[in-house]
C-alpha cells in the first residue's frame, strides 16, 4: 500500500510520521555531497541545491539514485506501506537565476510527476503542462 505523508500521520500517528521524515532526510543527505544544500521545506517536501554540475546526465543520474534510495517500506501495527517519491528539477541559469523562479519551475515539474504516477522525476521545460 502506498500512502501519502498525510495518510501516514492519519494511520500511524505523528510520532511515527516524524520518524519516517527523519529517515527520509538522512537518506537524501547521504545521496548528495557535503557541498550540496539539502533542506525540508514542509510536510514531506525537500529541496536540494546542487552546485557545479554541468551535465544533465549527472543530474538525471542523481535523481534516479535518489528514487532508488528512497524506495522503502515501513511497518507498524501489522500494516506495511511504501513511500512514493516525486522529483521536480530546474536548472540555473537555463530556467532562471533567482531562487523563486527556480523553485517555482521545479515545483511545476514536481506536480507534473505527482499527477502522472509518482515515483519518478521531471525536468522543467516550457511545454510542460500546467498542474491541475
Amino acid at each position: 500500500m502506498i500512502l501519502s505523508f498525510k495518510e501516514v500521520n492519519d494511520h500511524f500517528g505523528h510520532l511515527f510520521g516524524d520518524a519516517v521524515i527523519a529517515d527520509l532526510a538522512q537518506r537524501i543527505e547521504k545521496t548528495f555531497r557535503e557541498t550540496d544544500i539539502v533542506g525540508r521545506i514542509g510536510g514531506d517536501e525537500f529541496i536540494v541545491l546542487i552546485k557545479n554540475i554541468s551535465k544533465l546526465e549527472l543530474i538525471e543520474q542523481k535523481a534516479q539514485e535518489l528514487l532508488k534510495y528512497l524506495k522503502r517500506t515501513y511497518s507498524s501495527n501489522g500494516e506495511t506501506y511504501a513511500v512514493s517519491a516525486s522529483i521536480g528539477i530546474a536548472l540555473c541559469p537555463d530556467h532562471g537565476t533567482l531562487f523563486t523562479d527556480l523553485f517555482n519551475k521545479a515545483d511545476h515539474a514536481l506536480y507534473y510527476v505527482k499527477e502522472h504516477g509518482k515515483n519518478n522525476y521531471a525536468l522543467y521545460h516550457q511545454k510542460l503542462p500546467q498542474p491541475l
